[in-house]
């Protein structure tokens, strides 16, 4: 199955998916998706744009997505993860275009800042500054953890970066 994706970049390369996987899998299979929760619906660090012309033919997305894309900054109604859409014959040649990476929205004294303006930080740059406090620990850093997860509403399984994060500050 074929999927015309493009890039952050601007790049259009055409990616070959099995079916029956999600759509992840391959566009994570050529850097072009972190999906850092390795497909647990719990970071959308696959977030994509899917084409006006192929929305109809995806399931609707199932409250745990819509969660996810709720918290996302650079949300569009063609926005959904690539890690709940199934590679099917009803979408072989779809279009899709990776989102930018973002921040969560999220009220500032619960994320660090991107450093940049009113830009929130990515996820990567939450899990960096978190994984970081073991050599800062104090009470303002559990409490941004728990800040940090109170505002993702993370209800499944927490990425494995996240909770290597949570365990290097106890």
């Amino acid at each position: 199955m074929k999927i015309h994706a493009t890039d952050r970049d601007g790049a259009e390369p055409v990616v070959e998916g099995q079916e029956g996987d999600v759509l992840m899998v391959p566009l994570q299979g050529v850097d072009l998706v972190d999906a850092t929760c390795s497909g647990s619906c719990s970071c959308a660090t696959c977030h994509v744009f899917v084409d006006e012309g192929f929305l109809s033919k995806l399931p609707e997305p199932e409250s745990a997505e819509e969660e996810m894309l709720d918290f996302l900054v650079e949300r569009k109604p063609e926005s959904r993860l690539a890690c709940q859409l199934k590679i099917t014959p009803e979408i072989d040649n779809i279009k899709v275009t990776v989102a930018p990476e973002e921040g969560f929205k999220s009220p500032d004294y619960c994320l660090p800042s991107s450093g940049d303006g009113n830009k929130p930080a990515t996820f990567h740059q939450t899990v960096a500054s978190l994984s970081g406090c073991s050599s800062r620990k104090g009470p303002g850093y559990s409490l941004n953890i728990s800040c940090v997860l109170a505002n993702m509403e993370i209800t499944m399984s927490i990425s494995s970066s996240l909770n290597s994060a949570i365990r290097s500050c106890r």
